[in-house]
């Protein structure tokens, strides 16, 4: 009896236990990105994320900190908001000792990195439940050899509710987008913007080429400087967040 009473409690729970294991680590409720390259050749970048913490491990292993990494000689940082809304809706800002440059690990082992910085926030209020906001901003003066280019990819680890990016430059821009074939731009002039809604999280598997993942590309270079870079830049990514610990998005 006591057997049939366990295995009724058991079969009773696996649906429960079924759904728990798909639901998502996180969310990206928000999550946006824009860049604009100015005449001068200076360039500025935002991105504002919104992340609800769905599980222990979401912010225990994967989203606790973010790692923002910048070249001081050419670039700096600014964080316009950081915070956490907790579970029961009350803010919890984000300390000032939250806010740490260390160099990134990668570059350890290479000395032509070594100006490189790293900007650790650490999320603070952090459960099941809560969700972490942040946005910042990076700026980059004139003959930052990278500008002109912009490089998404769609491999998070959570799904993305909603994702927005815009690129405006001096001249039309040239754009690339695999995410879905149904979405187009907006255009105001020469800022293209882009909005895609339920993006499933994506795990790359090692037989996966970099080549299969959906991207967001622009570029304000003549085509026949950009076409060849695309792969480049996105194995450029793939490298870095092999390098890097945790999320750094």
């Amino acid at each position: 009896m006591k057997r049939i009473i366990f295995l009724s409690i058991f079969f009773s729970l696996l649906p429960l236990s079924q759904a728990q294991a798909q639901k998502s680590e996180a969310v990206y409720n928000k999550l946006s990105e824009s860049y604009t390259l100015n005449a001068d050749g200076s360039s500025v970048y935002n991105q504002r994320k919104e992340l609800t913490l769905n599980t222990i491990r979401s912010f225990d292993s994967m989203y606790g900190e973010t790692f923002i990494v910048y070249d001081p000689q050419w670039q700096s940082v600014q964080i316009n908001e950081a915070y956490t809304i907790q579970a029961d809706g009350s803010k919890t800002m984000t300390p000032p000792n939250a806010f740490n440059e260390v160099l990134p690990s990668y570059a350890a082992d290479a000395p032509d990195h070594n100006r490189l910085k790293e900007l650790v926030v650490t999320h603070t209020g952090t459960e099941i439940g809560a969700k972490i906001v942040l946005d910042y901003t990076v700026r980059t003066k004139a003959g930052y050899p990278a500008a002109g280019e912009f490089l998404r990819v769609m491999d998070d680890r959570s799904p993305v509710s909603e994702y927005s990016v815009s690129y405006a430059s001096p001249s039309e821009p040239y754009y690339e987008q695999t995410v879905a074939a149904d979405v187009r731009p907006v255009r105001n002039g020469n800022k293209l913007t882009f909005t895609f809604r339920n993006i499933a999280e994506l795990y790359p598997e090692p037989n996966v080429a970099m080549s299969e993942v959906p991207y967001v590309y622009f570029s304000a270079k003549p085509e026949e400087e950009r076409v060849a870079k695309i792969m480049d830049m996105i194995s450029s990514v793939a490298s870095d967040k092999a390098n890097l610990k945790g999320v750094a998005s």
